[in-house]
């Protein structure tokens, strides 16, 4: 089960780019445990940081996945926004925050962010 979504819109109308993410996390030191002949995924990696592990997905029809909510996770997805060019929103399955990643500080900022349920009007709109 994956704890964030990585998305263009909240609307889910616009994936990220497969190949554009691919680009970005094959660069990142961190990234180990490469796999691109995952039955489910387009492709497949783990990513660590300061003693914590994330695992990220491409799943075909979603887009990036990331399980894990603790600091590899969140700074996975900073550095996939800082990458990628464009807004990426985080989301989580429960649908509880919607985060734009360009607006995120710091990892104290996005845990900060996702304890107050920033953007969750975003999604309860839809």
């Amino acid at each position: 089960m994956s704890d964030l979504f990585l998305m263009r819109d909240v609307d889910g109308r616009s994936l990220l780019d497969a190949e554009r993410v691919r680009d970005c996390l094959r660069h990142l030191p961190g990234v180990w445990n490469w796999n691109e002949n995952d039955r489910w995924c387009l492709f497949v990696c783990e990513y660590q940081f300061q003693g914590d592990r994330a695992t990220v997905q491409w799943l075909e029809g979603c887009g990036a996945a990331i399980e894990g909510r603790g600091d590899a996770a969140l700074q996975i997805a900073v550095e996939i926004q800082r990458c990628y060019g464009e807004e990426i929103h985080a989301v989580d399955p429960e649908g509880s925050f919607d985060i734009p990643l360009s607006e995120v500080s710091s990892l104290t900022d996005f845990q900060d962010k996702i304890a107050r349920q920033w953007g969750r009007e975003n999604l309860e709109r839809g």
